[in-house]
């Protein structure tokens, strides 16, 4: 078991129960006690947890952001599904601002394999500029405009005034954009603030702002707001998505795309 297999499995019996033990997780684990508290210790700095003795506990607040590797390694169904929808809704000749996050990420790889003719894409993520450059090679049937600006370690997502300007000089078609939570009241909202402005700008640059959220997310309220409700155009999300939060959604204006595996 890996290292990011682990914390990830950490992460889920936090979840479930509350608190840990480090004597159970090492043998559930099969490894020492002090590699089971020293990856603890490596989780208590991302502020996923909080020791205590002999275990931990949950510790997390609107503006606590997880780390990308964890989330990439949450079950990839339901984002690969959000994402192939996603990609269904863009149309040859587009212009398209594509977000930062590992959904964004599916919907570019699902963009691949439907191969939409003359795409204009920018994007303030250099880890959706490589997967485009990988996967497309940059034929001509897609130009990449990719942002520049400050580089976020870990996300690698590009911020700042530069980023935020690029972003605004846009006219774009749509904006696929991902967010921490989705809200029916609240609106969306992220972990970072320089994250959400950026956000904010491609949402202003765009005729439609469609937002890729898995089902965890819909009802969530996080540390930055983005942008009300009344902005969002269509929501693509999972077929996990709680039907009271859909039909939240749908009352407020909102077109709701149910992605099915």
């Amino acid at each position: 078991m890996t290292k990011h297999e682990r914390h990830r499995r950490i992460i889920e019996a936090l979840d479930g129960g509350g608190s840990i033990n480090v004597v159970d997780l090492a043998d559930q684990f099969g490894v020492s006690e002090m590699t089971v508290r020293r990856d603890l210790r490596e989780l208590e700095a991302t502020g996923l947890l909080r020791r205590v003795h002999g275990g931990a506990v949950r510790r997390l607040g609107r503006a606590y952001e997880p780390p990308f590797y964890l989330r990439s390694e949450q079950d990839p169904g339901p984002k690969a599904a959000i994402g192939r929808a996603a990609a269904e809704l863009v149309q040859p000749g587009d212009a398209i601002a594509i977000d930062t996050g590992t959904t964004c990420l599916e919907a570019v790889r699902a963009l691949q394999r439907t191969r939409r003719e003359q795409l204009t894409v920018v994007t303030a993520s250099l880890r959706v500029a490589g997967e485009i450059a990988s996967s497309f090679a940059l034929d001509q049937d897609l130009r990449l405009i990719v942002a520049g600006g400050i580089v976020r370690p870990g996300e690698l997502s590009l911020v700042g005034a530069a980023t935020r300007e690029f972003a605004r000089a846009m006219h774009l078609d749509k904006a696929l954009i991902g967010v921490g939570g989705i809200d029916a009241d609240k609106g969306c909202s992220e972990f970072n603030v320089e994250d959400a402005e950026v956000k904010q700008r491609f949402i202003e640059s765009a005729k439609q702002v469609i937002v890729l959220a898995d089902s965890t997310k819909l009802g969530q309220i996080c540390f930055a707001a983005v942008c009300p409700i009344e902005v969002v155009d269509t929501l693509v999300t999972d077929a996990e998505a709680d039907p009271d939060q859909v039909a939240a959604f749908e009352a407020a204006g909102v077109d709701v795309v149910i992605a099915e595996g």
